[in-house]
C-alpha cells in the first residue's frame, strides 16, 4: 500500500489507537523469559521459593523469612549467596 494513511496499519489496536510494536524487543523479552525459566528450574525448592516469593509474588523479605522460620537478616544473607 502506498497510501501513507495506512502505512502503520500493523500498529493500530482494535480501538483505533496507534501503538508502536517493537518485534525485536518482543523476541528479546521472549528469549530472556525462556532463559529465566531454565535457570529457575535449576534451583532447589528452598532457593526457588525465596526468589519466586520476593521477585515474582512481591512479598516482603520479612514475610518470606517468617514463613521459613528464619530471621530477615539470615534471609538477606542467603539471598546474597544465590
Amino acid at each position: 500500500m502506498n497510501n501513507p494513511r495506512y502505512s502503520d496499519i500493523n500498529n493500530i489496536d482494535l480501538y483505533g489507537h496507534y501503538q508502536e510494536f517493537d518485534y525485536i524487543n518482543e523476541l528479546y523479552i521472549e528469549d530472556i523469559n525462556k532463559l529465566l525459566i531454565t535457570v529457575l528450574q535449576e534451583l532447589d525448592d528452598y532457593e526457588a521459593y525465596i526468589i519466586n516469593s520476593i521477585y515474582f509474588l512481591d512479598m516482603k523479605e520479612n514475610e518470606v523469612a517468617k514463613s521459613l522460620g528464619i530471621s530477615q537478616q539470615k534471609l538477606n544473607y542467603q539471598k546474597k549467596e544465590y
